[in-house]
Order: C-alpha cells, then structure tokens, then sequence
C-alpha cells in the first residue's frame, strides 16, 4: 500500500514508514540498454 503522501510525491510527509511500498525509492532504470543490432550492408 501507499500511502496518500506517497501518492503525491510528498514522501517528506509520509507517516507509513516500512509499511509504506513507495519506501521512498526512486523508479529504478533498467541495467542493461537496449539491444543496438550492427548495421549490415
């Protein structure tokens, strides 16, 4: 669950702590990028 706070991007107001899914953290990157196939001809 998250909470309200959360949910509007104010996680300086968040009260759930642990319980709180955000956890705060921001979206993580994928960590390879994407497939560049070598151009033939």
């Amino acid at each position: 669950m998250i909470c309200e706070e959360c949910k509007d991007r104010r996680h300086e107001d968040c009260r759930g702590g642990s319980w709180c899914d955000c956890q705060h953290h921001p979206a993580v990157e994928p960590a390879e990028p994407p497939l560049v196939w070598p151009r033939q001809g």
